[in-house]
């Protein structure tokens, strides 16, 4: 079993300073496009930096997933407005058991996942579909998967191989 070496208090004092600075680029950048909606973005870095380790074999299933289920949970929104709210929730339901079905299957595994499902439930929390703004979400957590992707793989191949991660 190996153990970690936690970093000292400058070390992680200079970490800490690091990451301040790189939320707040990343912030700028956001508003300096008019998108509000970061929360998202943090909640797609999240998952795919502490729950997948940022592991490059987990980006194309990290990626897939949550755009799956964000996109699915907007279909509560735009399914009862098409087809009225019985039909449309019912058919909705529908889409969740087969869903579901293929999850537990294990098929679609790229797009059928932990984070999709995590995306999906986010996605259809009242406060959310209530605000009637999914097109800005989407927007802003495809925004926030570009950025933080491309930091995490600069990181990566600016961080030295086989060095030791404190």
């Amino acid at each position: 079993m190996e153990q970690t070496v936690s970093p000292g208090l400058g070390k992680a004092l200079l970490i800490n300073v690091g990451l301040l600075a790189v939320v707040c680029l990343f912030l700028l950048f956001l508003a300096l496009f008019g998108i509000s909606d970061s929360w998202i973005c943090f909640l797609f870095l999240w998952y795919y930096a502490s729950v997948k380790q940022a592991r490059p074999e987990s980006w194309l299933p990290t990626v897939c997933g949550t755009l799956f289920g964000f996109a699915l949970s907007g279909l509560l929104i735009w399914l009862p407005a098409m087809l009225g709210n019985m039909v449309g929730f019912s058919v909705f339901l529908a889409l969740i058991f087969v869903v579901v079905l293929l999850q537990v299957m294990g098929r679609f595994g790229t797009f059928i996942n932990e984070v999709a499902f995590l995306f999906l439930t986010i996605g259809c929390i009242p406060a959310v579909q209530s605000e009637q703004r999914f097109g800005a979400h989407l927007l802003a957590l495809i925004v926030g998967i570009v950025f933080w992707s491309a930091l995490i793989e600069l990181f990566r191949r600016l961080t030295p191989r086989g060095s030791p991660q404190q």
